[in-house]
């Protein structure tokens, strides 16, 4: 049995072949943590492993599960919290020191949390085919002048005009640092 097959009364049937309804999930709010490295944890269905930024959940009945960062941000929004405070941003190119060229200059897309660390989830197609992963890629970072530095990109944190002006302005500001 694949997992794309479904038994009933032992008989495998296709789920494409099923009458689908919509559903939406009630507005229950569970507790979630972008965790900080890869890591494992004991679930009711079994031993699964997350990733670096991966959300661990503890879900309405304490149980514990695994979210990558791409289905939690398809599937999950935060609930206002101090606690949960960061900000958004968006790595653009560099082109005094960044080899990667893209149409719009967009590398990928972090946040920075409260303690300082920022995760960045990489735009694929941004990387020269040589250079590409075959699977979506996180990085993190302990502050924003690490991800500038590390990437040789420019931070536009959300809110901020991402024009050729505003990334002339803080290439100049990080030469007077």
């Amino acid at each position: 049995m694949s997992a794309r097959t479904v038994r009933i009364d032992g008989e495998e049937r296709d789920p494409d072949t099923f009458a689908w309804m919509k559903a939406r999930k009630r507005p229950a709010v569970v507790d979630v943590v972008a965790m900080p490295a890869p890591f494992e944890v004991d679930t009711m269905e079994g031993t699964m492993r997350g990733d670096t930024a991966d959300a661990l959940i503890r879900g309405v009945e304490g149980e514990l599960y695994p979210c990558s960062l791409d289905v939690f941000s398809q599937t999950y929004e935060l609930a206002w919290d101090a606690r949960l405070d960061f900000r958004r941003f968006r790595v653009f190119r560099d082109g005094e020191r960044t080899r990667i060229d893209t149409d719009d200059g967009l590398l990928g897309w972090g946040c920075q949390f409260p303690s300082g660390v920022c995760i960045v989830d990489w735009r694929l197609e941004a990387f020269p085919e040589e250079d590409r992963l075959d699977h979506p890629h996180t990085s993190r970072y302990g502050s924003p002048d690490d991800v500038e530095q590390g990437t040789g990109g420019v931070i536009v944190w959300a809110g901020e005009p991402a024009d050729a002006e505003q990334r002339e302005t803080r290439e100049v500001l990080a030469e007077q640092r």
